[in-house]
């Protein structure tokens, strides 16, 4: 029993929906890269250097957020606001997993993954979680690209190269984490006020937010359809993940007409969500 409660404070403290999202999103760009032709080693041990990588970089910025988290109620009883661990014990356990899923990729995989992996801690627990959550409100356009890399590692860690498809699938996750980050400033907004966060519809207002999420959603429909016309996904695939696309697009239309922020952000944040999983899950199957 004492061993199980050690693990669970660990657990939240590396927060598995957003390592199961990412990991998620590997698989997609793994298994697109891969045909039909899966080298089960490779899928394994990139699996576990990504997956370590991820839970690296979400314990940086449980860290880095701690004095933050003790602010607001949904975030207040998290191990570290509560000190059940220690900052010095979430540091050595980021540098230990962080240090290991890198050594995995450079040694077995290969060192397009083993950069890709470098630049995505970099650019989440550095330039995102350190300097520009706080202080610029384009932070959420470099946490957009730090969540690209989990697909791009998928992708390049198969192919071992940079090519067309490396680039679309790069783009489509861009423009899906601008879209679902905007949603999720929108329905915790009053989060972001008291700990007083820069975000885009703070500075910019929640009718510009709504704009540009509607503008991320095209782009990500957009990018779908290259994706498509140049062959590197099925119809079923593209179909699949298209229709899904376009009522999440009205959807984000249909919130410019209602008055409950919260309510209809939220469900574009759901939504946001489903997507992922399904473009990720049909690349899965179709190959």
């Amino acid at each position: 029993m004492k061993n199980f409660f050690k693990f669970k404070k660990y657990l939240n403290l590396i927060k598995p929906g957003i390592v199961f999202g990412n990991y998620f999103s590997f698989l997609g760009g793994f298994f697109l890269a891969s045909k039909e032709n899966i080298n089960l080693f490779l899928l394994y041990i990139s699996s576990i250097g990504v997956i370590l990588i991820i839970i690296s970089g979400c314990i940086f910025n449980n860290i880095i957020d701690s004095d933050i988290d003790r602010m607001i109620t949904r975030t207040k009883n998290r191990v570290l606001v509560k000190k059940i661990i220690t900052i010095k014990s979430a540091y050595i356990f980021a540098f230990f997993t962080g240090f290991i899923g890198l050594f995995l990729l450079f040694y077995y995989v290969n060192n397009i993954s083993f950069f890709l992996g470098c630049i995505g801690l970099f650019f989440y627990v550095i330039v995102y979680s350190f300097f520009m959550k706080r202080n610029s409100v384009h932070s959420t356009l470099i946490g957009s690209i730090a969540g690209s890399i989990p697909i791009s590692i998928g992708y390049s860690s198969v192919s071992n190269k940079i090519d067309l498809c490396f680039l679309i699938l790069f783009l489509i996750l861009v423009f899906w984490q601008l879209a679902h980050f905007y949603s999720i400033s929108l329905f915790r907004l009053n989060d972001y006020k008291i700990i007083k966060i820069p975000i885009f519809p703070l500075v910019y207002g929640i009718k510009c937010t709504r704009i540009c999420i509607i503008i991320s959603i095209f782009l990500f429909l957009l990018f779908l359809f290259f994706l498509y016309i140049n062959n590197f996904i099925n119809l079923f695939c593209f179909f699949t993940c298209f229709i899904f696309g376009i009522l999440w697009l009205m959807i984000s239309f249909f919130e410019f007409f209602d008055f409950y922020l919260r309510s209809y952000s939220r469900l574009i944040f759901i939504f946001s969500i489903f997507i992922i999983l399904i473009f990720n899950l049909t690349i899965i199957i179709s190959f």
